[in-house]
């Protein structure tokens, strides 16, 4: 009988925080190793915790982040901070929305009243790493092709089950070990194969001190940053950006197009962008982000 040892975590959520709203603001819970359970509000993962692959199960509790983590050993102390590290990123509980909360009550009253329930927070990866990784999955395809490429990377040739059967998404350092023609043939990736291994490769060099390179880095100095990632565009590297917390600009996908011929009859995106969400500022994402919410025009790929 394989014994499993679980730990449990609390975390304190900052004002104005729901763990639903966080979770439901964009598609990232569709994405492996993610699986949303709308009944109970909760978030059930796999997460690899310096090498060792531990099942996650989040939800909030009161105004607490409450996670149950089950593993086949006991977690050591810094295990246990890196998980901490982790939920804090993945769940988005270092963001204060006061700023976008005061912005938003000078647009409209209907905006402001989704911060004040906890919209301004977004769903990510416990790694700047896998965000990264999956946006490159969402270039020139569709949201099924993206989950597909996702679903493959949580899986034996990458990575360690854990004891339910999940699989995390793999360490940087495994897919750099492979070259793009091997990457090819495991992944539905294409073309992004090269891509993805020099990404890896970036990342498994730097670790952690890439994000905190960025996060030192003025918008239009970690745009040009990340623009330098092969494989990398406009729409890609502004999607990192705000995975990182910087809403400066939207990036222009097919939702987004979609969206705008669709509520405003107009094909001219930039101009249209520029004309209703410029006054935003450096939150010019979330203005389009909470009126769709509004709207329910919000869609997740669900």
């Amino acid at each position: 009988m394989k014994v499993i040892y679980s730990t449990r975590l609390s975390l304190k959520c900052p004002e104005r925080y729901s763990f639903a709203m966080t979770c439901n603001t964009h598609g990232w819970k569709m994405l492996a190793p993610y699986q949303w359970c709308n009944k109970q509000n909760t978030l059930l993962y796999a997460m690899n915790i310096a090498g060792m692959p531990v099942d996650v199960s989040a939800r909030q509790r009161g105004m607490l982040l409450v996670a149950r983590l089950d593993s086949r050993a006991p977690l050591t102390s810094d295990q246990r901070k890196i998980a901490r590290a982790g939920l804090r990123r993945a769940f988005d509980l270092h963001t204060d929305t006061q700023a976008l909360f005061t912005i938003a009550r000078k647009r409209q009253a209907p905006l402001a009243a989704l911060v004040r329930a906890g919209a301004g927070r977004l769903l990510k990866s416990s790694s700047l790493w896998e965000d990264a990784a999956k946006t490159l999955f969402t270039t020139n395809c569709s949201w099924g092709l993206t989950m597909k490429i996702a679903a493959a990377c949580c899986g034996p040739a990458l990575s360690k089950a854990t004891p339910s059967g999940r699989y995390p998404f793999p360490e940087p350092s495994v897919i750099a070990r492979l070259t793009p023609e091997q990457l090819r043939k495991l992944l539905p990736v294409g073309y992004r194969a090269r891509a993805l291994h020099l990404l890896a490769g970036s990342f498994a060099a730097t670790g952690p001190e890439m994000e905190q390179l960025l996060l030192s880095q003025s918008y239009s100095e970690a745009m040009h940053t990340v623009r330098m990632w092969h494989g990398f565009g406009q729409y890609a590297a502004s999607h990192v950006l705000l995975l990182m917390g910087m809403f400066n600009a939207i990036p222009i996908d097919t939702v987004v197009r979609d969206y705008v011929r669709t509520q405003y009859q107009r094909s001219d995106v930039e101009q249209l962008i520029a004309e209703r969400y410029d006054s935003w500022g450096e939150f010019k994402w979330w203005g389009m982000k909470l009126e769709k919410i509004a709207k329910r025009a919000n869609w997740l790929g669900d």
